[in-house]
């Protein structure tokens, strides 16, 4: 599971702009400094706002350049001003002191982008900033540096592409057969069009699709009954594959993959063992993955079908092996109730490496018990323990569902 590593509290912003720039120094709300800048060329100005430190953790595989500052004071705002001044730079590791020498590594990813390289490291400390390039807002294998314009990022072209968001190129933009429904944009088209006809380039067929998922990132939860897992290739090899509980309800998994992918990316990759979906990885590259856990149920009263627990919704990028098997659960609902009150807890998905090695995992929601509002307790924790019930018990821990109840009410989050 991906750590929660940083609170929404936003410590420091820093801003920096080229090609001339000055600095001036305020202090700011929560102790730390502001720094500002003016330049006419507002596309060249860069603000960054750096995250809550993590002691003891440093990010490895990343390094841009390993930077030797002086002891002192301002020895982290040094180190921040060097990555602030290098457009890659996502994070910074402060190491050790060495008489009066402290390292400065700069990478150019963070925890969001691979969690798995964010490491315990003795004597270091780890500090993120906020990254919109993470949501992958660059189409095309466009750069994407953060920091800068008012959106927080911007793209760096390739040659025959322009945009905004590197989005129109010279050639057509092909469209899957699988997926009719998206958005693509046809040679220098300056508006995006919806067409179910597809579009092919003689010379890769299937290499650009532009797909319309800007709403879909700014969702926290999924929709009541819709639990998924949605893997992508963060590189130029086209593919993308929506896992479902191919239409499973109750307790036990789904019996067979039925037609639910065919003429998908992921069509004939797929097994079904004991009700676990058994994914063979087609290429090695880095997979962005998705994990929304189920929707709980809801009971007899009016209200708790539109108030009952919501899924959590959790998102990372990982490097996968051609041939490896991934295991995947996908939620279900949870168990509906229409002749009295209670309902059951949404089941989690699970996105399992090998045996035993979780890679992503997205809680399912709680079960509803004649509810009148919306009650965040109800809906799934992003942390690895399920949220205490609403004026009840404790949630679920360690893989398990909640273990408290009685015969007359519902449990708690659960993430099994």
């Amino acid at each position: 599971m991906v750590m929660n590593i940083f609170p929404d509290k936003i410590l420091k912003m820093k801003r920096r702009c080229c090609p001339v720039f000055s600095f001036r120094s305020f202090l700011f709300l929560f102790g730390g400094w502001f720094y500002t800048v003016t330049v006419a060329n507002q596309d060249n100005c860069r603000r960054v706002k750096f995250m809550k430190k993590k002691d003891g953790y440093a990010l490895v595989n990343h390094i841009l350049k390993n930077i030797s500052l002086p002891v002192g004071m301002h020895t982290y705002s040094n180190c921040k001003n060097r990555c602030m001044m290098e457009d890659r730079c996502k994070s910074i590791n402060m190491g050790p002191e060495d008489k009066d020498k402290v390292l400065c590594q700069i990478s150019d990813s963070d925890h969001v982008q691979h969690p798995s390289d964010l490491k315990p490291t003795e004597g270091f400390t780890y500090r993120g900033m906020e990254n919109k390039c993470c949501l992958s807002m660059c189409h095309n294998n466009a750069t994407c540096l953060v920091g800068f314009t008012d959106k927080g990022y911007k793209c760096v072209y390739q040659a025959g592409y322009k945009g905004e968001r590197c989005e129109k190129g010279e050639g057509y933009y092909a469209l899957h057969q699988a997926y009719l429904l998206l958005y693509v944009c046809v040679f220098t088209c300056s508006v995006f069009i919806s067409d179910k006809t597809p579009h092919t380039n003689k010379d890769e067929v299937y290499r650009y699709k532009v797909t319309a998922r800007d709403y879909l990132l700014k969702q926290k939860y999924t929709k009541l009954k819709t639990a998924k897992t949605k893997i992508e290739v963060t590189s130029n090899n086209p593919f993308k594959a929506v896992f479902t509980n191919l239409n499973a309800t109750g307790r036990r998994g789904p019996t067979s993959l039925g037609s639910h992918y065919t003429g998908q990316d992921h069509d004939g990759q797929v097994t079904l063992i004991s009700g676990i979906q058994q994914w063979t990885v087609p290429y090695t590259s880095d997979y962005r993955i998705e994990a929304i856990g189920a929707a709980g149920g809801y009971d007899k009263h009016s209200s708790s079908a539109q108030y009952r627990g919501r899924g959590a919704r959790m998102i990372g990028t990982f490097r996968l092996n051609k041939g490896e098997v991934i295991q995947i659960i996908v939620g279900q609902e949870g168990g509906i109730n229409k002749q009295y009150s209670s309902s059951g807890g949404g089941g989690g998905t699970f996105v399992v490496r090998g045996t035993d090695t979780p890679l992503i995992i997205g809680g399912g929601g709680g079960g509803a018990l004649a509810v009148k509002s919306r009650h965040e307790g109800c809906d799934a924790s992003t942390n690895t323990t399920g949220n205490p019930g609403y004026n009840s018990w404790s949630g679920g821990s360690n893989g398990h569902g909640a273990e408290t109840a009685d015969s007359g009410h519902s449990g708690k989050i659960i993430l099994c």
